[in-house]
């Protein structure tokens, strides 16, 4: 059996990655595609762990996912990867920045984007930073929109993406 070294070991990661996120649309309540972006999302994570997934998808989502729709299609894989009603388990290193980064790119459609950009949100500052007061479902007070740390990292990303 050959070994692998890291590079061989990330660009397959980058390759099903990009595989992963590329796909056309998310708004069909029938939507086959997302349920196996999905599937290969939860496979992916399980063969490679998350801590050698999440920075490849973070860059992905930063570099990659600029537009609406891509940010939008990886917002729904991220809120659903773990199952209908399950807590986002997965630890995200500076998640004021990832959520703020979101935000930014789903804000011109709220309509649309908000309440799943607002779930995960909330899922995601429970697991990653320490916030216990977010846990579902005794969280409906909290809007991480009007959160001051959240809102921060909004005005850096405003300043950089210009």
């Amino acid at each position: 059996m050959p070994e692998f070294n890291e590079d061989v070991i990330k660009n397959n990661i980058e390759k099903i990655t990009e595989d992963i996120f590329n796909i056309a649309d998310t708004y069909s309540a029938k939507n086959k595609q997302l349920d196996i972006s999905i599937e290969k999302a939860r496979s992916l994570v399980s063969a490679y762990g998350w801590e050698n997934i999440f920075p490849i998808w973070r860059d992905y989502i930063y570099n990659r996912c600029t537009t609406f729709k891509s940010a939008y299609v990886a917002v729904s894989i991220l809120y659903f990867m773990p199952g209908a009603g399950r807590l986002f388990p997965y630890q995200i290193d500076n998640p004021y920045e990832f959520v703020a980064y979101l935000y930014c790119r789903l804000k011109d459609h709220w309509a649309t984007a908000g309440s799943m950009w607002d779930s995960l949100t909330k899922d995601i500052l429970f697991t990653s930073a320490g916030r216990e007061e977010l846990i579902r479902p005794y969280n409906d007070w909290y809007y991480p929109e009007d959160d001051p740390l959240i809102t921060a990292e909004i005005e850096k990303w405003k300043e950089k993406l210009g």
